[in-house]
């Protein structure tokens, strides 16, 4: 490969890279947004709301 193939290959990347979309995808239908639910991966890890006050 020479040098202005891999110079027009990587142009072309950066083109096409920066064709993205620029926000983030809409929610699912149904989707409501509540920050006050806890949300834990683990459930073992779960701890007591006063022990996190400590």
């Amino acid at each position: 490969m020479t040098t202005r193939t891999a110079i027009v290959l990587l142009l072309a990347a950066l083109v096409l890279s920066a064709c993205g979309s620029d926000r983030a995808p809409p929610p699912p239908e149904g989707y409501k947004y509540d920050p006050d639910r806890d949300f834990v991966l683990d459930p073992l890890v779960r701890e007591k709301k006063n022990d996190q006050k400590k």
